[in-house]
């Protein structure tokens, strides 16, 4: 695993259980593609700006909103997992949410190029196309 990429994402991390999440987009690279499980299905999205477009566009849904990192899991030399767990408050309903996620993050030469947010640890390894 390599250590910037953990360090970077550490930071991130660091800032996004603050509720700051306009950290982290610079380790995208240009052509990122993201992808979000939501209840609803599945959020894609191609492209920093696109990324910044839904995120902001789910977070509109949240007070509060916070991740906190549970543990980093090397999967293989350039994708790491992310445990997490997601704390936040509906705007509109007030209801309190905890939820288990899982991040998979792909890295080549420093870039993140794939960012994959599932709610099960075997969907998000399945789809950086790897199996643990």
């Amino acid at each position: 695993m390599s250590e910037e990429n953990v360090e970077a994402l550490r930071e991130v991390y660091s800032e996004w259980a603050r509720g700051n999440f306009d950290a982290g987009t610079e380790l995208y690279a240009a052509d990122v593609v993201c992808s979000w499980q939501v209840p609803e299905g599945q959020i894609v999205s191609h492209g920093v700006h696109e990324v910044r477009r839904n995120f902001g566009r789910f977070l509109e849904q949240w007070r509060h909103f916070r991740i906190a990192v549970e543990e980093f899991v090397e999967l293989d030399e350039s994708t790491i997992l992310v445990v997490v767990k997601a704390y936040g408050r509906g705007k509109h309903s007030g209801a309190e949410t905890v939820a288990d996620n899982f991040h998979a993050w792909v890295f080549e030469r420093g870039e993140a190029v794939g960012h994959h947010v599932y709610f099960d640890r075997e969907a998000a390894i399945t789809a950086v196309g790897l199996r643990e």
